[in-house]
């Protein structure tokens, strides 16, 4: 079978291998995309390549509109340094208040967020754990647009990535070394579950694929240069009437040097 570069990067790309048979094909038609291009010749049969089967991520109980939120509040609030943050959050040992989300810097400023997803999050009867300098509820458009009549003066609101309404400072609403503690046990926790965890989150594996296609598709690229050149050096050859000296090619233009037994 006669195709392109292209094609061949295509079907690595798509999970596919195909060997080389020859490189004499030249500029010629792919039979596959059947435009005039540099092609090879190659194996009829598409071998895929082996993959490594992403497991599903774990169940959470969220919803997806609060995820979304979760993400949103962490990239607007996380900072490389000076900034710690923490999700879920337990407050006290064996308490029963859990912050949704808190960060603490450098400076010694606590900030804690509310995440609400709808209407009836917000206006549920679960306790509102704001016992920071700073405390806030992260919102979507919809929900705030429903509920900023209801939001206490001195909180702030952030709508997913956007502050909208800064809060006011205001004393901690418990000692600061249980928020000290509570945050310690909360990262342990998170630590802990991730190190106890046998297998990769899809992301990781996602990352660890983008990057082998990266390197076979840099790879096939360098192959199909290679192969335009000796095509290249071929025609000369054959238009000055001389013969094409394959060893002599490797050396001096691709830098191949022999292997020695």
């Amino acid at each position: 079978m006669i195709i392109c570069y292209e094609c061949m990067t295509r079907d690595y790309l798509n999970g596919g291998k195909r060997d080389l048979e020859s490189v004499q094909a030249g500029i010629t038609t792919c039979e596959k995309c059947g435009k005039t291009r540099c092609c090879a010749e190659v194996s009829e049969n598409l071998a895929k390549t082996e993959t490594v089967e992403a497991k599903p991520p774990i169940k959470t109980g969220k919803t997806q509109a609060t995820l979304d939120l979760e993400q949103a509040i962490w990239k607007a609030t996380r900072k490389p340094m000076g900034t710690f943050c923490c999700f879920e959050v337990t407050i006290g040992y064996y308490g029963h208040e859990r912050v949704d989300y808190i960060t603490y810097d450098s400076k010694g400023i606590w900030r804690c967020y509310e995440i609400k997803s709808s209407k009836s999050d917000f206006h549920s009867k679960a306790a509102l754990s704001f016992v920071g300098h700073y405390n806030y509820f992260v919102l979507t458009r919809d929900v705030y647009d429903q509920v900023k009549d209801d939001i206490p003066a001195d909180i702030g609101v952030y709508v997913g990535r956007d502050l909208i309404k800064h809060p006011r400072r205001r004393a901690l609403a418990i000692d600061e070394k249980i928020l000290y503690a509570s945050m310690i046990r909360s990262l342990y926790r998170y630590a802990d579950d991730k190190l106890k965890c046998n297998t990769p989150s899809i992301v990781e594996q996602y990352k660890r694929d983008n990057e082998r296609l990266k390197r076979e598709n840099a790879d096939m690229r360098r192959r199909g240069f290679e192969i335009s050149m000796e095509l290249s050096e071929r025609r000369r050859a054959e238009r000055l009437g001389v013969p094409f000296d394959a060893d002599a090619f490797d050396r001096d233009v691709l830098g191949i040097k022999e292997e020695t037994v």
